[in-house]
């Protein structure tokens, strides 16, 4: 017994000590814990600088004719000849010759009415001959006959004079005629085209006003295009003489043609109720020998851009950086900028333009001002982020500052 308790004494001391312990610990004070604050967010941005924005106004468009028509004959008879270029894609010079129709029976015509006229010219000198015998008459007459003034006219012979000379200028206007008709048996192009098709062959007869070939002219072409209505107020439209339209840049595949806008159409397409216009290319074909573009073809359907209004003192910003908000006017829009306390800042900004490069602000962002242009999650006024290019810079200094050098050694003995 005496055994057991003198076990029992220790265990029980070691028992009361582990209370106490216990008691002191959880009546002892704890340390205040501070609250982990979430470390800032990590950003792109771009430092603003003013630049000066060409705006372009990109639009498609058709290749058509500036020039064509149906050339018909004038006269009649039967196709003697005609050029060999004649053919569609065939290329013809202004003036030069393109298919010839028998002329021997022009030629007997002419013939004909130079005997006419020679006949007309006689009869008239007859006349004017007449007249003068009849004044001479008349002056002998005058005093012993009375008569009117049609009655003197007559015995004057004034009226066969008028009809022999009306008979002269006749006779001479059907032989300018038929020299004409003459010319007409040879016809040419009336101006630089190519041939789109031709009706014609060797031995054919025709009549007047028989189609003979469809020709375009290689002096230029058109490119009708068109483009949102409201895009019409940055491009310059042409006067009513097709001057001072906005140049154009034309593209299809690797091939850029210069040119102008010369018209805007009076209606808008049925199709897609957007504006139409017309872009003059001269020197479609590159038939200059100065020009080494490939040939732009009637009927390509390309790319055009437009020069319009330049804008002064705008930003330029990603996509990205600008924020609409709904519905509203597509040209107000917020961005997010960081302060100098990289602390964020809503911006209201005003849109002015954008393209495929990027938005254009005018209003509420000044140069200097660093926008955000990645993402941020629940962005809000006031809240800390860090600058990824600050957060660089300061990587960069820390790699370049020198380690400490070691502290020296002391004596051991």
């Amino acid at each position: 017994m005496k055994t057991i308790v003198k076990l029992l004494i220790p265990i029980a001391f070691l028992l009361v000590g582990i209370f106490c312990a216990v008691v002191l610990m959880a009546k002892a004070p704890k340390p205040a814990t501070q609250p982990k604050e979430a470390a800032p967010q990590l950003v792109e941005t771009l430092e603003l600088a003013p630049v000066r924005k060409q705006v372009v106004v990109e639009a498609y468009g058709t290749v058509i004719p500036a020039t064509k028509i149906s050339l018909r004959a004038q006269v009649s008879g039967q196709v003697v000849d005609q050029n060999l270029r004649l053919i569609p894609g065939g290329l013809l010079q202004k003036g030069e010759f393109i298919v010839q129709i028998q002329s021997e029976d022009y030629l007997l015509a002419i013939k004909q009415q130079e005997e006419a006229v020679a006949t007309a010219r006689q009869a008239l000198a007859v006349e004017e001959g007449q007249g003068i015998i009849a004044k001479e008459e008349w002056s002998l007459l005058e005093t012993s006959i009375e008569t009117s003034e049609t009655g003197k006219n007559l015995a004057l012979r004034i009226p066969q004079l008028e009809r022999a000379k009306a008979a002269l200028v006749a006779a001479e206007s059907r032989l300018d005629k038929a020299k004409l008709d003459l010319e007409r048996t040879r016809v040419t192009a009336p101006f630089n085209a190519v041939v789109q098709a031709e009706n014609v062959d060797v031995g054919q007869v025709l009549n007047a006003s028989s189609e003979i070939a469809t020709l375009v002219g290689t002096d230029s072409f058109w490119v009708q295009a068109s483009i949102a209505y409201d895009k019409l107020s940055w491009v310059q439209l042409p006067d009513a003489n097709g001057q001072n339209g906005s140049p154009a840049e034309v593209t299809l595949g690797d091939s850029t043609y210069p040119g102008r806008m010369i018209q805007l159409l009076s209606d808008l397409d049925p199709v897609g109720r957007m504006a139409r216009l017309l872009i003059e290319i001269k020197d479609p074909l590159s038939l200059d020998e100065s020009n080494h573009s490939i040939p732009l073809l009637l009927g390509s359907y390309v790319n055009i851009k437009l020069f319009g209004s330049s804008l002064g003192s705008v930003f330029e910003v990603p996509y990205q950086a600008v924020h609409i908000q709904g519905d509203v006017d597509p040209q107000k829009a917020t961005v997010w900028v960081v302060d100098e306390e990289s602390r964020l800042v809503q911006r209201e900004v005003d849109v002015i333009w954008q393209d495929n490069q990027g938005v254009y602000l005018s209003r509420g962002v000044q140069a200097g001002d660093k926008i955000v242009t990645s993402n941020i999650q629940n962005p809000l006024s006031g809240m800390k982020v860090r600058d990824t290019q600050q957060n660089k810079q300061q990587s960069a200094t820390s790699e370049l500052q020198p380690e400490p050098a070691n502290p020296p050694k002391g004596d051991r003995s």
